[in-house]
This record gives structure tokens, C-alpha cells and sequence, in this order.
């Protein structure tokens, strides 16, 4: 029995399109947790309390994160062997877990109550970064096909 996705994934406009999806995605909700990470740290909106502005972010960031994931189950179903054996996307997943685990349970807490550590602020754009550069080295790693 043929996909119901097979007709979709054949279409030579279906992979940049989700990729788009996903990149967008990634500016969007990465792009509220560093806004928020470069304020703990000093960098940005030094007038705005830490707490507003992640109050603020928090549904950009969940929008980010929705059209992240939504767009790579469709990236993932396109090759998946690509992604699944590839060194870059074991450690972009890996390092995704950490980042909403870390993001989750320590970083955002500390600021809604304004903690002034800068530490979590420090590790989540780091996480984060890595996601980033892992996803772009995916075609560079791995076997050649």
C-alpha cells in the first residue's frame, strides 16, 4: 500500500518548503530564548525587566518550537536514513533534548523570579547554537550516498 505522503514527498518543492518551515521556525523560537538570554546577560533591553520579556517570549518561543518539529517530522520521513545514521543529527537531537530539558527546568525558572545568574543564560546559547550548527553540518557528515 502506497503512502498517503508518498505523492507529497515526491514533489521536488516539498523538501525546500518544510527546510523554510524550519529554519523559520528556528529563528522564531531560538531567536526569543537568545533575546531573553542576551538580556540576562546584559547585552539587550537593559530598561525591560528579565521576567517581562520572558514573559513576553514564551509564545514566541512554543511557536518556534511547533513549526521546528512539525516541519522535521516531514524532513526526517524524506531520507531517513540521512538523519537517523548521520553524526550531526544524533548530536543535534541529543543537544535538542539538553536544550529543552536545561530550558525547562532551570533556565526559564530563574528568569521569571529575575535570578541574575548568568550561567544559564551562557549554557542555553550555547545548547542552542549547537542545535543550529549540528543541523547545518547534517550534509556534510555522514556517508556519502
Amino acid at each position: 500500500m502506497q503512502s498517503v505522503l508518498q505523492p507529497i514527498l515526491e514533489s521536488e518543492l516539498t523538501f525546500p518548503v518544510l527546510e523554510c518551515f524550519h529554519i523559520l521556525g528556528f529563528g522564531i523560537g531560538v531567536g526569543a530564548i537568545a533575546l531573553v538570554d542576551f538580556r540576562i546577560l546584559g547585552l539587550a533591553f537593559p530598561a525591560q525587566k528579565v521576567s517581562a520579556l520572558a514573559a513576553e517570549l514564551s509564545k514566541w518561543t512554543i511557536l518556534g518550537l511547533v513549526l521546528v518539529f512539525l516541519s522535521a517530522g516531514g524532513l526526517f520521513y524524506s531520507d531517513p536514513d540521512l538523519y537517523y545514521l548521520n553524526p550531526s543529527f544524533q548530536l543535534k537531537m541529543t543537544l535538542l533534548l539538553a536544550a529543552l530539558i536545561f530550558h525547562y527546568t532551570v533556565r526559564q525558572p530563574r528568569a521569571f523570579n529575575d535570578d541574575s545568574a548568568k550561567w544559564p543564560a551562557v549554557v542555553s546559547l550555547l545548547l542552542w547554537s549547537g542545535i543550529v550548527f549540528c543541523g547545518i553540518f547534517i550534509a556534510f557528515t555522514g556517508e556519502a550516498q
